[in-house]
């Protein structure tokens, strides 16, 4: 999305920011876990103008993406594709019945019967019924209808696994957008701790036992964390559109996320091996189910190809009738059966060539399907030890803020007291913002 960000908003950026923050300021607890809101202060001209306020949370957003997403739908219609398939698989096996009717009348043609002209008009009337059934005892309207059943069980599969995707993308979605509020409740938090260290330093400054390049570096720090307040809203609108883009809502909207949700959420239990969550995830992973429904759908073709050397018999029977009118037809009826084979396509060749091709393609998925096992085992593998290795680093991060508070507080008392240098306190301040970041 391009955004662009007009001259006069960054100017007039400090008066707007300053006055409209200062009380939150006071109340904010970010440093002690909670969840921070921070104020709209900075406004982007985008080309995407936002018109309503739309409040959404995780459970929100899962039900969103149940009912709106666009490649879930994609794959439920792929489904009823399959399914209407199987079915027309399922009707080949049943007989043809047709009928027919064909009436004609001839005038014109004329005779001599005792010494007068007569002119000839003729009707004859034929109607028809055909039943047909052609048999394959090597099985392939069968092997056609199990192929079939695969596929549809391959797009039930499918589906299943976009679900999945879909959800587990929204969510990262959510908490992405999330976090860039968060983060800019950080920013914030720097922002007006930058801006009391140009306070501070103009005041030593006025008094005589300031030193100008101290009140520069202030300055230049305050504007750091301008500009990066401003990326923080950049990041903000980046994060709803994808979000947006993945709900099917309007582009308009400005999704207002529920921070009280900042919570950690334990979703896979210490107690669990690896090698217990392999042995749960490789039987029941959509993307396995899937492939394997497709081997057998395969396999299946590779049959109904082999099928084709078999003779296929067709049963027919039929019975008409012929007469100038309705009440005195001629019937007839017939009934047999016929013995076809293509043994000699193409001089014999086309078949066994088609049952090598669908061979190869058996091998070609067997070999997919162990390649995607390996896969996902190690996708398990990883997920399991991130997960544990985020787990500490959740709980080392908490303590780093704390010590790099306490490290903050301290410099800034040392340099009111005119103990320590301004530096110190700008490393402290940069030390605390990427320990809240983290």
């Amino acid at each position: 999305m391009r955004l662009s960000l007009s001259f006069a908003c960054q100017i007039g950026l400090l008066s707007c920011f300053l006055a409209s923050v200062a009380a939150w300021a006071e109340e904010s607890s970010l440093d002690k876990g909670e969840a921070v809101a921070p104020p709209a202060v900075v406004k982007l001209q985008a080309t995407v103008q936002k018109t309503e306020n739309y409040p959404i949370n995780l459970e929100t957003v899962l039900k969103l993406v149940e009912d709106q997403n666009l490649l879930i739908a994609k794959d439920r219609k792929n489904t009823e594709i399959f399914k209407s398939r199987y079915r027309q698989r399922q009707a080949a096996l049943l007989p043809s019945i047709e009928g027919s009717l064909n009436q004609s009348r001839l005038e014109g043609g004329q005779q001599i019967f005792g010494g007068e002209v007569f002119t000839v008009v003729r009707t004859t009337v034929q109607p028809q019924l055909t039943a047909s059934w052609t048999l394959y005892p090597g099985g392939k309207n069968i092997y056609e209808m199990l192929a079939a059943k695969r596929r549809e069980q391959s797009a039930g599969f499918l589906l299943k696994e976009t679900y999945q995707e879909q959800l587990a993308g929204a969510a990262q979605d959510y908490y992405k957008l999330l976090a860039a509020h968060l983060k800019k409740g950080v920013i914030v938090r720097s922002l007006l701790q930058a801006e009391e260290q140009v306070k501070l330093n103009e005041a030593k400054v006025k008094a005589g036992n300031g030193i100008p390049l101290d009140l520069s570096r202030a300055r230049t720090n305050y504007a750091q964390q301008v500009s990066n307040l401003l990326q923080a809203e950049t990041a903000i609108i980046q994060a709803e559109q994808d979000l947006l883009n993945r709900l099917n809502l309007d582009s308009s909207l400005h999704l207002v996320p529920d921070v009280a949700e900042a919570q950690r959420r334990e979703l896979v239990s210490d107690e669990r091996t690896v090698q217990a969550w392999l042995a749960e995830s490789l039987p029941s992973h959509p993307s396995l189910q899937n492939m394997q429904a497709e081997l057998k759908a395969l396999g299946m073709d590779y049959k109904a190809t082999r099928s084709d050397l078999i003779p296929s018999v067709t049963v027919r029977a039929y019975t008409n009738g012929t007469g100038p009118d309705w009440n005195s037809l001629t019937r007839t009826s017939y009934g047999g059966f016929s013995v076809n084979m293509n043994l000699f396509e193409n001089l014999g060749l086309q078949v066994p060539l088609r049952m090598q091709e669908k061979k190869k393609l058996v091998e070609q998925k067997t070999l997919e399907l162990q390649n995607l096992t390996r896969n996902i085992e190690s996708q398990v593998v990883s997920a399991y030890l991130s997960s544990q290795n985020y787990k500490s680093a959740i709980e080392a991060a908490q303590q780093e803020v704390d010590a790099a508070q306490e490290s903050y507080d301290l410099a800034v008392g040392r340099f009111k007291a005119g103990y320590g240098i301004n530096l110190d306190v700008l490393d402290a301040g940069a030390a605390l913002e990427t320990a809240r970041n983290n």
